[in-house]
């Protein structure tokens, strides 16, 4: 039972109508009158007394600041997600890795024809810069100016030339152009192949190996009618299968130099 409930139910007992009556025999009459025979005058006549109610335990305080605590189902929580091991939540499974690609079958690569030269050798020379260079008539190394292309496999090439870089001339045409000297080139690819043969991109520098170009006869007449006499007598001529032609580095240049103290044979 509550103190609420305790102190109503103490207010109820204390205005029901015997409480009154019960109060009023209780207290001693003021102005009452001794009986002569010595007994109970009608005043004093005992009657039944009210009872004292009961008090109810109280409960602690703390109890009946604390509401009672009822179960509602529709109010209870969800059961927090399982947790692994490691502490972390559990996410979805992850999807099973792909299935590695069947490993490709390479077919074995096909021999050349007769008269033909894979891409792969057609540019490349088995002769080192000592012997390109006495197989040679004309050793120099430039930076390419321009590549004029006038028909397949027909290319014209300017190089730019110092002092140092003129390893062996002959009857090599030059033209002095300021602090460097022009070489004229005429490259003939006869590889058949997408990329040119030799290369040569404007703006690098190669060390050139080739010959002289100094008959007519040395070129058909149909080729003689493309150029249109854009190739004078001292030109260069390289042909792909016969000229040397690399990129310029100090290494290669050493060997150059090298084979210029040396006797051909």
């Amino acid at each position: 039972m509550t103190a609420r409930a305790f102190w109503l139910l103490c207010l109820i007992v204390g205005s029901s109508p015997e409480a009154p009556v019960a109060e009023r025999k209780a207290s001693p009459p003021h102005n009452r009158k001794p009986d002569p025979g010595g007994g109970p005058s009608a005043e004093e006549t005992p009657g039944p007394r009210a009872q004292p109610v009961p008090e109810a335990p109280r409960r602690p305080r703390a109890a009946e600041a604390a509401p009672r605590a009822w179960s509602d189902p529709r109010r209870r929580k969800p059961p927090p997600p399982a947790e692994n091991r490691a502490g972390f939540r559990e996410g979805p499974a992850p999807a099973p890795p792909p299935p590695p690609p069947p490993p490709r079958l390479s077919l074995p690569r096909r021999d050349a024809g007769p008269g033909t030269e894979p891409c792969e050798r057609a540019c490349r020379t088995d002769l080192d810069e000592r012997e390109s260079y006495c197989a040679s008539e004309f050793a120099v190394n430039g930076i390419v100016h321009d590549v004029d292309v006038l028909g397949t496999g027909i290319r014209l090439v300017t190089l730019l030339v110092d002092r140092d870089g003129l390893y062996k001339m002959n009857r090599l045409y030059i033209t002095p152009d300021g602090f460097f000297f022009r070489v004229h080139i005429l490259a003939l690819d006869s590889s058949n192949c997408n990329k040119p043969c030799p290369e040569f991109k404007p703006g690098s520098r190669y060390i050139v190996m080739g010959h002289i170009y100094h008959k007519r006869r040395q070129l058909p007449t149909a080729l003689l009618q493309v150029l249109r006499g854009r190739l004078r007598p001292g030109d260069g001529l390289l042909r792909s299968s016969s000229s040397y032609v690399k990129r310029f580095n100090r290494k290669r240049d050493g060997q150059v130099q090298g084979a210029i103290h040396t006797q051909c044979v």
